[in-house]
């Protein structure tokens, strides 16, 4: 869900501070672990009030629809929206005597709340002491939301929701409301939402999709905003807690120095990085993303968020809030360029798939003249959202399921740049890429220039993940097939494109199983009932998946198996079903244990295993399937 914001005043001057020292060089090429070196930009940080609009200039909806397209926050003071509101009906304990039980969000330990979205990817992967589900509520009395007791005892609640579901248990509630209608910018996801809180909470640093007019009724909130592109460290888009920043610039976190930002040397240097300019826009660019604004709202303020500016909010007293939201732009564009068909072809092995996904997505970046080179672009991505989440060790291992992706493809960027090496595609593959890149493109540049680069960002994560996926489902395929030939039903599979991880060898593995449509161009997977052992390797660590259907667990389970491969990856057990074992196998090369050889190694170890139980065919089979050559062709082993 969408989030209105929130922040602490005892520390909003850690902002200017914070803002000049966490941001960290990470070049192409340099492990993620090593020791981030600090790059101070104190000097361009600035400072900024929110602009005043007086209120004779902001009451229509016409005035607020010119105001808003400028992409620029302002606080109308003593807003006539509000006044038509009643605001001495909206106290806590008027609310009360209306809404005797709420449904809220509550936490203890922490006032700080942020969304959670529970379908991410990650989540399987979080430390849950590191992370609150936003999404847990409880229900209490509308009074024990203010009570300053339960806060003081480290209880935290907080309230939200869409006054339209709020309707039938307050019948008086619609005299009440603001103009809606003058705050709706556009006519899709309009949402109004009556926020209500005690002094102390935080909800803490994101962005939103929509516009956003946010109307106090009664007690004061502080508002933190940064413009979009903010060097904030977001979270990727496949972890639960999207759209918002992983650095806390107003939490403990930060004044301890223990929340690292980083960015790359091409995006913080003085050297040219924009497409035809002749002089560096570097340091004046630096000074617009990390400017910060602020304002501060009592009774009848009003306040324009623009769509994916930065905010946090602190709720100064005891509070009741409304606010509208509208789907901008933005939001809408961004379904409709997900929902293009991305060019990677099932067919192809890891290798190709990456130089796929890599000149597709390089493709679409030149094409829109962002402010970077596609592989600044790309440690940019690393920096700001992939290496802070491994140096705060927020997981439970290393899945990063475009962390290595994104390496990768870097690494192939880097050396086509320097000495441009073969490609596995051909000439009709790439003009084929060109022209979906080309249309992607299109599509995506009519997106404001502002939010360009971070919803870029978000689709290379997305096509990146996808190719795993794709090399999946063409595996399930040739498994189906091997099975329908010959009846083999047990085989090991090297999954190249996952390159060591553990995330992109569950894409992967989704894919091989997922069910087929039979009268669907696209019938890739297929597999569920075929019995695989997934593996792939990088210099670090063998990431392997061994699956076994009920169905075929009488003749060998999915434990059994790993047991006998484990003698030699020497892993550890992730996640265990009854069907699923997940495991990863780290290298030492003190210790001779080599990630690609113990990969291979754990694969003769199971054919070995397999041969022992008759689940593959004898040397002298005489069945007239060539399962060898058809195991060399798909890259599938017993």
């Amino acid at each position: 869900m969408p989030f209105e914001g929130c922040s602490g005043t005892a520390r909003v001057l850690m902002v200017l501070v914070v803002l000049g020292l966490l941001l960290v060089e990470c070049g192409a090429g340099v492990s993620s672990k090593q020791a981030p070196t600090l790059v101070s930009v104190r000097t361009v940080v600035t400072r900024n009030l929110v602009r005043e609009v007086p209120d004779a200039e902001g009451h229509t909806r016409e005035q607020l629809e010119q105001l808003a397209r400028q992409r620029e926050p302002f606080v109308i003071r003593h807003s006539s929206l509000a006044t038509q509101a009643s605001l001495s009906k909206w106290t806590p304990a008027d609310i009360a005597s209306a809404l005797s039980t709420v449904p809220a969000y509550a936490q203890r330990g922490s006032g700080r709340f942020r969304t959670f979205h529970d379908d991410k990817e990650l989540e399987p992967f979080l430390r849950h002491d590191h992370w609150t589900d936003f999404n847990v509520k409880v229900n209490v009395s509308t009074g024990q939301l203010f009570d300053t007791v339960a806060r003081d005892a480290g209880r935290f609640l907080y309230f939200s929701a869409d006054v339209n579901k709020l309707g039938p248990h307050w019948p008086a509630l619609e005299d009440l409301l603001p103009d809606r209608d003058a705050m709706a910018q556009s006519a899709t996801g309009l949402q109004s939402n009556l926020w209500l809180g005690h002094g102390g909470l935080v909800t803490a640093m994101h962005y939103d999709a929509s516009w956003n007019f946010f109307l106090q009724l009664h007690g004061r909130k502080q508002f933190t905003l940064l413009r979009p592109g903010a060097p904030v460290c977001p979270y990727p888009c496949l972890h639960p807690s999207i759209a918002h920043a992983q650095w806390d610039p107003l939490g403990a976190a930060a004044a301890s120095g223990s929340a690292v930002c980083m960015a790359d040397p091409d995006v913080l240097a003085s050297e040219n990085q924009g497409r035809g300019s002749p002089v560096s826009t570097t340091p004046q660019r630096l000074a617009d993303v990390a400017a910060v604004w602020q304002v501060t709202l009592g009774p009848s303020d009003l306040l324009y968020v623009p769509p994916h500016w930065w905010h946090e909010v602190a709720t100064l007293k005891d509070s009741v809030s409304f606010n509208v939201w509208t789907d901008a732009p933005e939001y809408v564009m961004i379904h409709d360029i997900y929902a293009l068909p991305i060019p990677l072809e099932g067919s192809w092995d890891g290798t190709k798939l990456r130089q796929g996904a890599m000149a597709y997505l390089r493709a679409i970046h030149e094409a829109l003249h962002l402010d970077f080179s596609f592989a600044a672009s790309l440690r940019h991505l690393l920096a700001q959202r992939w290496s802070p989440l491994e140096q705060a060790q927020a997981l439970h291992y290393d899945p990063f399921a475009v962390n290595a992706a994104l390496r990768a493809c870097l690494s192939l960027q880097t050396a086509a740049t320097s000495t441009p090496g073969p490609t596995l595609l051909t000439d009709t593959e790439k003009s084929r890429l060109d022209s979906r890149a080309t249309a992607a493109a299109a599509q995506m540049a009519t997106l404001h220039r502002e939010v360009q680069l971070t919803l870029m960002h978000n689709y290379i994560e997305r096509v990146l993940s996808l190719a795993a996926v794709k090399e999946g489902g063409k595996k399930g395929q040739d498994l189906a097939g091997l099975y329908d030939m010959g009846g083999v039903s047990f085989f090991h599979v090297v999954i190249e494109a996952a390159d060591g991880e553990l995330s992109l060898v569950e894409h992967a593995m989704t894919g091989a199983n997922k069910e087929v449509d039979e009268g669907a161009e696209d019938r890739k997977g297929g597999s569920g009932h075929v019995a695989k052992c997934f593996l792939s390797a990088n210099k670090d660590q063998v990431a392997g998946i061994f699956y076994v259907p009920a169905s075929l667990a009488e003749k060998l389970t999915a434990k059994a198996w790993f047991e006998r491969l484990n003698v030699v990856l020497g892993g550890e057990i992730v996640e265990e079903t009854e069907e699923t074992i997940k495991v990863i196998a780290k290298g030492d090369p003190a210790a001779e244990k080599f990630p690609l050889k113990i990969r291979d190694e754990a694969i003769n170890a199971g054919f070995s295993l397999l041969r022992e139980k008759q689940l593959v065919p004898e040397d002298d089979d005489d069945s007239d399937y060539d399962y060898e050559a058809a195991m060399e062709e798909n890259e599938i082993e017993w």
